[in-house]
């Protein structure tokens, strides 16, 4: 059916139902005021039985626009096309029978009554028969725009940077008095109170907003205070979010320097902001949750590499400790090493006089019968000469075994003042002393506390203390030094 012909049929309808609203009887040209009021109920009644007596069956071809579909199974949608729209009804019993997939911005042709739906107080039509008519213009003008700004590059992945992880300031493109902002700064404020968030207000549908939009969103990037920008609102119709897919909106998005979240409508509605913005949410809320961090986290985050590091201390000065623990118990006291190399020079240098005597007795042994054989064989002047070599050798080596001695000692000295100067006890015996509490050496003053119990090592025996007052290198108080004074 033409659709000059919808119109002029619906204009002769309304025409003959408009007299059968007047009291009954003689109606003049100008109705007389009733003198009995109707309720609203009686007269919507009425206006919805003259609507359906006065309309047929109509065939309307129209945008489909608006369409939900909740979960009683019914479809609800609107007929539009560049002057009007009309709300439309398919009850489930009806839409079963339809072949192909209803979706936004499909040209059909509806066959259907018109009636007054009268909880809702509007007119609507109730379809019974759908068929496809092809896409409408806006569908088709939204469609060829969106492929020429994907071959421009506009909705390339790559182009989408990384939010920062938590941003110095937020900005906010939407209007002041929406339900978007509000649900923005609570969400944003319940998870970081301090963060600062500025707001570029402009209107977000109706002719001219796509213009607004995009001066908004540039005004707040260019000013350089925000380090991520979100650009929302709540959700519409697809005509109420007509400005956020204009071309100008989509280039400003594009242009940004600073990262965008596009959060526009709800869930099921996709703008095309939404493909070139950094990050889309789906609703300002969640924009609002993507862009600040809760703070517990933050804080948790930055706590952990702390824990860490104090844990791997812990776990390193234990190892230390333990190594230490093993290093003292395998060393030996250093007056035992002494002693037993005395007890080992003492038994070299008795074995030594002990040769010395034997090879030196021998030696007069065989002195003796060579002069008894030269005394015998060779004149006295012989026997002489022979005693006083045989006294000079004996001089020689008892020379000789009194310079081993010597070295002997001499090296023996020198490893005993090694030992004493890397022995402990040797520094103790210059009168320091070593503070253990708890078996752990102390040598921090600000380790204790007033009245903590501590043991003193000294060169010769141990004392129990108790600590009375701390200070500083400097002489000064340190922390923790109040307690009792003095005894």
């Amino acid at each position: 059916m033409p659709r000059r012909f919808v119109y002029e049929l619906f204009e002769r309808g309304a025409a003959a139902a408009a007299p059968s609203l007047a009291p009954a009887g003689d109606r003049p040209a100008r109705p007389e005021r009733a003198t009995a009021p109707l309720t609203v109920s009686q007269a919507v009644r009425a206006i919805r039985l003259h609507l359906e007596q006065a309309f047929g069956d109509l065939l309307i071809e129209g945008e489909v626009s608006s369409l939900s579909r909740p979960g009683s199974g019914h479809w609800y949608f609107t007929l539009k096309d560049d002057r009007a729209q009309l709300p439309a009804v398919m009850f489930a019993g009806d839409n079963r029978r339809v072949a192909f997939a209803l979706e936004e911005g499909l040209a059909v042709l509806a066959r259907g009554r018109v009636t007054y739906y009268e909880g809702g107080g509007r007119a609507q039509l109730v379809v019974v028969r759908l068929e496809p008519a092809g896409v409408g213009a806006r569908a088709l003008a939204r469609r060829q725009l969106a492929e020429r700004l994907a071959r421009e590059g506009l909705f390339d992945e790559t182009r989408r940077r990384r939010l920062p992880r938590l941003p110095r300031c937020l900005g906010v493109v939407t209007s002041p008095t929406g339900a978007a902002w509000r649900d923005i700064v609570k969400v944003a404020h319940r998870r970081f109170a301090e963060l600062p968030i500025v707001l570029a207000p402009t209107r977000v549908q109706g002719e001219g907003a796509d213009a607004e939009i995009a001066q908004a969103l540039r005004r707040l990037d260019e000013s350089g205070l925000c380090d991520a920008i979100i650009l929302g609102r709540g959700g519409g119709s697809t005509e109420d979010l007509e400005p956020f897919s204009s071309e100008v909106v989509v280039r400003a998005v594009a242009a940004c320097a600073t990262p965008v979240i596009s959060a526009v409508g709800h869930e099921i509605d996709v703008a095309l902001c939404d493909l070139a913005a950094d990050a889309r949410a789906a609703t300002p809320s969640a924009a609002a949750e993507l862009a600040v961090p809760e703070r517990a986290a933050i804080a948790g985050a930055l706590r952990q590499p702390l824990q860490r590091a104090a844990w791997l201390l812990r776990r390193h000065l234990a190892r230390e400790r333990l190594r230490v623990t093993a290093s003292g118990k395998a060393l030996a006291d250093p007056r035992l090493l002494l002693l037993v190399k005395r007890q080992d020079l003492d038994r070299r240098s008795t074995r030594l006089q002990r040769l010395l005597a034997e090879r030196l007795g021998g030696a007069r042994r065989r002195a003796d019968r060579l002069a008894e054989r030269l005394r015998r064989a060779a004149p006295a002047a012989q026997i002489a000469g022979a005693r006083l070599a045989i006294d000079r050798l004996s001089l020689r080596q008892r020379a000789a075994s009194g310079r081993l001695l010597r070295e002997a000692r001499g090296r023996l000295q020198a490893t005993a003042a090694a030992l004493d100067a890397l022995s402990p006890l040797a520094v103790l015996g210059r009168g320091y002393a070593i503070c253990t509490r708890g078996g752990h050496v102390i040598k921090d003053a600000q380790a204790l506390r007033v009245d903590d119990d501590i043991g003193v090592r000294l060169a010769r025996g141990a004392v129990q203390a108790v600590v009375r007052g701390l200070a500083t290198d400097d002489g000064r108080a340190a922390p923790g030094s109040e307690g009792r004074e003095p005894a």
